[in-house]
């Protein structure tokens, strides 16, 4: 690294104070230095006593089992001593106890993990939390634990008196850095409920580290779109999948995305997004089966753990093999996936939302490398479309909805009426 990203400018000095902060940045911005970096400070300057070693003093939570291990890479690169000590918590089986009596600084966990690993008493020194994917983890299904976490460490008798107080209500300081994720919308504050309204009440002080680029595409993108009523006005198909299918055939043997061309695009890392498990399926046994396509794989959550990390290595490999590498996958892999080895997106099928559609793009042209989008569209994703088109170039702040998903609105726009029956 010779310099740091404007993100890690804005956060790290806040941090290393004792703020609370909230990272807010563009999608390969350098959010997880940001926080990382500043943790390895505290954890050197703060070291426990030595009968105390083996309770973490920081906590770093995460959305998945990948991220857990992608962030323990990260600091296995900057800091391999700190690294053989920090504990990994990513599956049901695993406990802090098994880990002996040796020392235990830092842990990275999913919060259902961390929960069934560990006791209230374990975190009676925990000093500093950071959330990284925060918009899911303080959100959605991981919201109870994720919260449950926060709340157990405030309540730890050991802490200073000023930092313990018996209810959840109460809005008092604690040393958590909240680490937005890329693009996330819930930075905005959209009701109650919602994430930034959670930080403004639990965290009133927070700093707020937002760089320009933040809900912005990334500079080095080239976006392609195809409509899928157009290409079938043009053929015969059996229906509509079955066209969306040999569409994304043609994408994929087309170059850089364009809807024809015979310049193959087998020297590029592809990754293609479904929206469910079923259809990323059924789109893997196409190109096998039908189009002979042998270099493809899937990469969901009932894909059994190691076949997912053998992809997420293949995916940064440089192996010859591995070059023309397709990975059909659900927005599991949108989130957190840190390599610069991927040329091209394409949407099989369009986000259900602008926050996903952030995510997705942003797993390619990472670290100002350039990159290729490609998306095929259909009058069902109209309204997030519209909503991208009018923010254009500029920021998309403009174009998160309330609820996040913008498909609600546009089934219920389109439910057919019931009256005079």
């Amino acid at each position: 690294m010779v310099h740091n990203s404007s993100a890690q400018c804005k956060a790290i000095p806040a941090i290393l104070k004792g703020q609370d902060v909230v990272v807010a940045a563009e999608t390969g911005g350098g959010k997880t230095l940001a926080f990382l970096l500043p943790v390895i400070e505290h954890i050197r300057r703060n070291p426990l006593p030595a009968s105390d070693l083996r309770l973490p003093a920081v906590l770093v939570l995460t959305t998945s089992q990948e991220l857990v291990r992608q962030l323990a890479a990260v600091l296995h690169q900057v800091d391999p001593e700190l690294a053989r000590l920090a504990v990994n918590l990513s599956s049901s089986r695993q406990t802090l106890g098994q880990h002996g009596s040796r020392a235990c600084p830092l842990v990275f966990a999913t919060p259902g993990a961390l929960l069934r690993a560990t006791k209230p008493q374990d975190f009676a020194f925990t000093q500093m939390v950071a959330v990284d994917e925060a918009d899911m983890l303080l959100s959605g299904g991981f919201e109870r634990e994720t919260k449950q976490i926060l709340a157990t460490i405030r309540n730890q008798p050991l802490l200073k008196p000023e930092l313990n107080r018996c209810g959840d209500d109460q809005v008092e300081r604690v040393r958590d850095v909240e680490i937005s994720t890329e693009h996330t919308q819930t930075i905005f504050n959209y009701g109650k409920r919602s994430v930034r309204n959670y930080i403004d009440y639990k965290f009133p002080t927070a700093v707020f580290a937002v760089t320009k680029g933040f809900h912005c595409t990334l500079p080095k993108l080239t976006l392609y779109s195809h409509d899928l009523q157009e290409f079938m006005a043009g053929g015969e198909f059996i229906d509509e999948q079955h066209a969306r299918c040999e569409l994304l055939y043609q994408i994929l043997t087309s170059s850089s995305g364009e809807s024809s061309g015979s310049a193959a695009t087998a020297h590029e890392k592809t990754l293609v997004f479904t929206n469910s498990i079923a259809s990323a399926d059924a789109l893997l046994a196409f190109l096998q089966m039908e189009k002979g396509m042998t270099n493809c794989s899937v990469f969901h959550k009932d894909v059994d753990r190691a076949q997912r990390q053998l992809l997420l290595k293949r995916l940064d490999s440089d192996a010859e093999a591995d070059k023309d590498l397709v990975v059909i996958c659900t927005d599991i892999a949108a989130r957190g996936l840190d390599t610069t080895k991927v040329c091209h997106v394409v949407q099989f099928e369009f986000a259900n939302d602008v926050v996903s559609y952030l995510h997705r793009i942003g797993r390619t042209g990472r670290a100002d490398t350039a990159g290729t989008v490609t998306s095929i569209e259909s009058t069902e994703n109209s309204l997030v479309l519209d909503k991208i088109r009018e923010a254009g170039d500029s920021t998309l702040q403009s174009a998160f909805s309330r609820k996040r998903s913008l498909r609600k609105k546009f089934k219920k726009a389109h439910r057919p009426s019931n009256n005079g029956y």
